[in-house]
């Protein structure tokens, strides 16, 4: 940087930050903007301790951040497989952006669908996995629901397929009775 650089210059206005000052400011400004997401955050080392939590991963799992600082991903993901998280990385290095969707448990118990965006994230040599989660429990219940909704018109369908399909009444009957015992999972009680 020359001395009458762009960046030089603002570095001798009054009121602009040095190089140590624009890095606690920077720092402070990101954890702002991540405190400000609604999607919880996490830093993560290779041993897959939590080493930053925003305030949304606080509030989801119901934690003081410190109680959090102290955990590692077994403690919070019930499905967590050491095998796969070792498998992401190589030489010390967090290696690949990865979309995945497991569970998350909360401090009261309350286990929860999350999806996770994990990508490589290095700050002064060390290398973490930044994971960005979003608890998708509405998601997966609309989900749930349509596959309800498609099921039941399907069953609908059959049940009209049998009516249709024979003049016989008691085949009819024998052949809806079966479909509507099969949408209801029950057995013939008679």
């Amino acid at each position: 940087m020359t001395p009458d650089s762009p960046q030089e210059k603002d570095r001798e206005r009054p009121g602009m930050p040095g190089a140590a000052e624009e890095s606690g400011t920077l720092l402070r400004m990101m954890g702002s903007v991540l405190n400000g997401l609604r999607d919880a955050v996490y830093l993560v080392d290779e041993g897959a301790r939590l080493v930053y939590v925003n305030d949304e991963a606080c509030r989801v799992l119901g934690y003081g951040r410190e109680e959090l600082m102290q955990m590692r991903i077994p403690d919070i993901d019930p499905d967590f497989l050491p095998s796969q998280w070792e498998s992401l990385w190589v030489d010390h290095e967090f290696q690949a952006s990865v979309l995945l969707e497991t569970r998350h448990r909360a401090k009261g118990g309350r286990v929860f669908p999350v999806e996770v965006h994990a990508s490589p994230f290095h700050s002064e040599g060390c290398s973490l996995a930044l994971g960005v989660v979003r608890d998708i429990s509405e998601r997966e219940l609309a989900r749930r629901h349509r596959q309800d909704q498609v099921h039941f018109f399907e069953s609908m369908d059959r049940v009209n397929v049998a009516i249709q399909r024979t003049n016989d009444l008691e085949q009819m009957m024998h052949d809806v009775l079966h479909i509507v015992q099969e949408l209801l999972d029950c057995d013939r009680t008679y």
